[in-house]
């Protein structure tokens, strides 16, 4: 499907990308404890690195588990999902940790009955021309998307 823009608004259209803030990459699995998700099981395993420091202490509970790293990395685990982020550094953006991560997760705890996996970007873009355009440009992309849906 193709989404055509406002004129009005075709010269405020996507200027630049500022930046590529975060990557996060989720899965959801039926056979999936939080608990387990901690710096030794981690280690020992060989989904992280050994030399990967903790940036503050985990948060480790019987529903929650979070493990934030120095590199930018943090893992969150709750029943039936981990989610693995990453900080993107603009000057670092070939340093992409987290795919090998999960692919490394999914190696080592392959009985965990996968049932979806969810990547996010977070990218930001930059509108030039006042405060409201980016609102105005959200609004006029919504509104072609519903008007193209019932051509």
């Amino acid at each position: 499907m193709q989404t055509t823009i406002n004129a009005s608004l075709n010269p405020y259209f996507v200027t630049g990308t500022l930046g590529f803030e975060e990557l996060a990459i989720a899965l959801v699995a039926n056979q999936f404890n939080p608990s387990i998700l901690h710096m030794d099981f981690l280690k020992m395993s060989g989904i992280i690195p050994s030399d990967w420091e903790l940036q503050k202490q985990p948060i480790l509970t019987a529903t929650v588990s979070q493990l934030v790293f120095k590199n930018g990395v943090s893992l969150v685990a709750q029943p039936r999902s981990v989610t693995f982020t990453q900080t993107i550094e603009p000057k670092n953006e070939n340093a992409l940790k987290i795919p090998e991560l999960v692919r490394q997760f999914v190696e080592k705890l392959p009985n965990a009955d996968y049932q979806a996996m969810n990547i996010n970007p977070k990218i930001i873009v930059a509108f030039p021309g006042g405060k409201d355009i980016a609102r105005k440009y959200i609004v006029q992309i919504c509104e072609d998307v519903t008007r193209d849906k019932h051509r």
